[in-house]
């Protein structure tokens, strides 16, 4: 899963080509900042139809960052004595065509100096994120669903995504407006 600020400048920058993202570590911590000041000229995303249910289940601060990197440091703190769950419906991907030149100088921008990867893949859907006793968090069925009602005693902290909606693009291999959050992405490093 993906921070809310990162997909929220991924979704803004979709449409103007290529996607220049700084990707760094930092005290064991990684981040990913999308450079809306750079970016690579005569490409385009397309989307592909694919599905994938993907659900990671944490019972502790440490084991929710290790199975979800990115973006959970906020959710990390909302784990006082609970576990917490995530459910995506991954429906399809946006991929970068045609293959992007990797060279820096390829990019255009006041903050290509920074960029150190160029977005090559965004998986797009929608999610739900829970959080509840660890014991009540590991029924295997997925929790992205319409009409989904959770176990007794789980609190749903964050829904993204149209779980009908989903469903229809899972059912037709067509985008939908309300399931195309972005969930995951795919990096290319650049080069000098």
């Amino acid at each position: 899963m993906l921070a809310d600020d990162v997909r929220a400048a991924l979704a803004a920058s979709e449409d103007r080509g290529a996607i220049a993202v700084r990707y760094e570590t930092r005290a064991c911590e990684l981040r990913l900042e999308v450079l809306s000041g750079c970016g690579g000229e005569g490409s385009h995303y397309d989307y592909r139809s694919g599905v994938q249910e993907v659900t990671v289940v944490a019972g502790s601060a440490r084991q929710l960052l290790k199975k979800l990197p990115l973006g959970t440091r906020a959710a990390a703190g909302q784990l006082e004595g609970a576990g917490l769950r995530a459910d995506a419906l991954i429906v399809g991907q946006l991929v970068l065509a045609p293959a992007p030149d990797l060279r820096r100088a390829s990019l255009t921008g006041p903050d290509c100096a920074r960029a150190t990867h160029v977005v090559t893949r965004i998986d797009v859907g929608g999610f739900t994120l829970t959080s509840g006793p660890a014991a009540r968090l590991s029924t295997p069925e997925p929790w992205f669903r319409t009409g989904m009602q959770l176990p007794s005693g789980v609190e749903r902290l964050r829904l993204e995504g149209s779980p009908s909606r989903c469903a229809e693009a899972k059912a037709s291999g067509e985008r939908q407006a309300l399931c195309a959050v972005p969930l995951r992405l795919g990096l290319t490093p650049l080069v000098d």
